[in-house]
């Protein structure tokens, strides 16, 4: 059984819902969903959150029969012991980092078994990754990219060079420029000016909205389906709202909405 199997038995047998489990250890419904999913795994310190939460332990998590590994278990294991006791000294960053690397060797295992590249690149091109966030942070509103929840991917050159990270876009406001579910490439550091589509933080929820600001000094972000208006935001200028640019969505440029305009 694979890990997202387990993982998906032991929540139902405790009653819970992805959204209940996910708010007891700090994820999103969506972060557990992946794990059930086999789209990512978790780092060793969810690890063991999830088996103190589902009153399991990690070894029938991790799927580990002590018959076929020498009689000893994760926690026992010399070596894996050593490992772990390093990883919880680590700060926030330096866990991202270890788990990051866990998850680009994973999925290069994972590929190589399958005969599949993970990405393509031609022969002798240098390796790329960029940070891919996990929850989806667009059309709709979601968590703040605070780093806690990505994954490093393996790009090939048909990602622009300024690709900084991806986000998945949730919802259809964007449409028919973005659709629900599509990956996009944000450049952190691009200026964003009136007509720009970029990424934005307001009162700490994520949105992919097209900016524009008025002479005035008010902020639009607009929706660029005319059917989804009722999702614009209006960011008065001596408004009380905390706001600010993640980046701007790279991509060809478009016009306002024509409602906008009107």
């Amino acid at each position: 059984m694979e890990f997202g199997n387990r993982l998906k038995t032991a929540r139902l047998r405790k009653g819970m819902t992805q959204k209940e489990l996910g708010a007891r250890i700090g994820v999103t419904e969506v972060t557990v969903g992946n794990w059930e999913r086999g789209v990512k795994l978790p780092g060793l310190q969810v690890l063991i959150s999830l088996g103190r939460e589902l009153d399991v332990s990690i070894d029938a998590l991790a799927g580990f029969e002590p018959g076929r590994h020498g009689g000893t278990g994760l926690l026992t294991d010399p070596s894996e012991k050593s490992l772990l006791e390093k990883y919880r000294t680590l700060d926030r960053y330096g866990k991202q980092a270890v788990e990051s690397v866990c998850d680009i060797e994973y999925a290069r295992l994972r590929a190589y078994k399958n005969k599949k590249p993970y990405a393509r690149r031609e022969r002798g091109e240098r390796a790329r990754y960029i940070p891919l966030y996990a929850s989806p942070s667009a059309a709709g509103f979601s968590v703040p990219l605070d780093g806690d929840e990505f994954e490093m991917i393996l790009v090939d050159r048909a990602v622009p060079e300024e690709a900084d990270f991806a986000v998945w876009i949730q919802g259809d406001s964007m449409a028919p420029y973005i659709s629900d579910g599509e990956m996009v490439f944000i450049d952190r550091d691009a200026e964003i000016r009136n007509g720009d589509v970029g990424i934005f933080s307001v009162d700490g929820a994520m949105v992919c909205k097209q900016y524009y600001r008025d002479g005035d000094g008010n902020v639009h972000l607009l929706s660029a389906n005319p059917a989804r208006r009722d999702a614009n935001i209006f960011l008065s200028a001596d408004g009380g709202s905390t706001f600010a640019a993640s980046g701007k969505v790279i991509m060809e440029s478009i016009p306002l909405p024509g409602y906008f305009m009107a």
